[in-house]
């Protein structure tokens, strides 16, 4: 008798969950909330694991050739990168880059902090297209331009 009526509630409980819509085969693994989200090119992986020693009160980024660097209130990269944060880039030496690195480069004069949206090259040699996180706006540049590759953020 307990098996049927718990039969009975599972089916009703069922019944009500495709009557109120709820489709739950919409749910991946790579989107548990249901939403479409479009893939975005993410940075390369430039720290190893062994550079990075974590102990009970500090950690230590054993980078070689990594410097620091602050960003002035431009927008462009919010909401990734602003005023308040702090970034650990390495100087750019003809490295592999790939879309999603973020670099600092020279652009018409001014030092510039972006993301890579896309590599190009040809006879001449590799061509960057760089956009903003927060900006609509893509211009190219040149290899070398680019003074330094971001490899960590402290908020």
């Amino acid at each position: 008798m307990r098996f049927i009526i718990a039969l009975f509630a599972l089916a009703f409980s069922l019944g009500w969950l495709a009557h109120e819509g709820i489709d739950f085969m919409q749910y991946t693994v790579e989107s548990p909330t249901g939403y479409a989200v479009a893939e975005q090119a993410s940075p390369g992986n430039w720290v190893d694991e062994s550079e990075i020693i974590a102990t009970a009160d500090k950690v230590v980024a054993a980078i070689p050739r990594a410097y620091i660097v602050r960003y002035t209130n431009t927008n462009s990269m919010d909401p990734m990168l602003d005023e308040t944060s702090t970034g650990i880039e390495i100087p750019y030496s003809n490295q592999e880059l790939q879309a999603g690195d973020i670099i600092s480069y020279e652009y018409q004069g001014i030092l510039m902090v972006h993301r890579i949206f896309a590599v190009e090259e040809n006879a001449e040699g590799k061509t960057f297209l760089m956009q903003g996180d927060n900006q609509g706006s893509i211009h190219a540049i040149p290899e070398k331009a680019i003074r330094g590759v971001l490899v960590g953020v402290f908020y």
